[in-house]
């Protein structure tokens, strides 16, 4: 299913929102690596024995880091992440101390999404993959580095506008490099940093000039607050924020209304 969407994404790239439709696509791809053996809905067979969680490889302060943040996760969600029902009661009334069940990976709440971690778990149910589990996040986000580069190559060759004539950078001559950024123990501003400026010294084969700017959510969210502004509005569709709303909505329809549907899934 997921390379069927990454074609048909690839061949709306003429849209006025092909950029922010092929970064859904990216993150959509990515979680496909990181939170495998947990499906996206709320599932029993996504529980775990809470006390089998084991972190391998964390420092001192990270260790720390971890428990803070697991900490505030499972107070915030309940331990498993919690039904949906459960969710949307506990979003609705901001108290969720007793959430039961599994929605996704919320069982193990971020640990899929930190690159450097070494961890392991064992399923409540054991009859998946024999209970335990063993995960190596770099890994896995190393494999989904290297075909998310070459979904990016794809793209800048057959869309307009986006294709430099060297077909990239060939994804081996920076894979060490890659695995350096992926394993380092740090908070995310700086591991988001050390990204910046291995960027922007070329050391992952991008020529000077390039950089890769600071996240800040606000920009788009001041686009968005000034549409009331605007006189007319076809200037709000010129605005970023709008091209990723048209994206947005098309990949909501598109998963929920088509592909799904497709292989027998509904979403009702």
């Amino acid at each position: 299913m997921i390379n069927e969407m990454i074609n048909y994404y690839l061949e709306l790239h003429d849209t006025p929102f092909t950029l922010e439709l092929i970064g859904i696509m990216s993150h959509v791809y990515a979680d496909t690596f990181s939170h495998y053996g947990f499906s996206g809905v709320s599932s029993r067979r996504n529980k775990v024995d809470k006390n089998s969680i084991v972190l391998k490889n964390a420092s001192s302060p990270t260790a720390k880091y971890l428990d803070k943040k697991l900490d505030s996760f499972f107070r915030k969600f309940g331990f498993q992440g919690g039904l949906w029902t459960n969710i949307r009661r506990a979003i609705m009334s901001d108290g969720a101390e007793i959430l039961s069940g599994a929605l996704g990976h919320g069982a193990v709440a971020t640990l899929p999404d930190i690159p450097y971690l070494e961890w392991s778990f064992t399923y409540e149910d054991p009859t998946l993959t024999e209970g335990l589990s063993v995960r190596n996040n770099t890994e896995i986000f190393l494999e989904a580095c290297e075909k998310l580069h070459t979904v990016f190559q794809r793209f800048a060759s057959t869309s307009k506008g986006y294709d430099d004539g060297t077909n990239g950078v060939d994804f081996d001559s920076v894979k060490e490099k890659v695995v350096d950024l992926l394993s380092f123990q740090h908070g995310k501003l700086e591991r988001s940093k050390k990204w910046q400026d291995t960027f922007s010294k070329e050391e992952l084969g991008i020529r000077a000039g390039e950089e890769i700017p600071h996240y800040d959510p606000k920009t788009w969210d001041k686009q968005r607050d000034n549409f009331v502004t605007f006189d007319k509005p076809r200037d709000a569709v010129k605005k970023e924020v709008y091209c990723f709303y048209q994206a947005a909505s098309l990949h909501q329809h598109y998963i929920l209304r088509e592909l799904m549907p497709k292989h027998n899934l509904g979403v009702i």
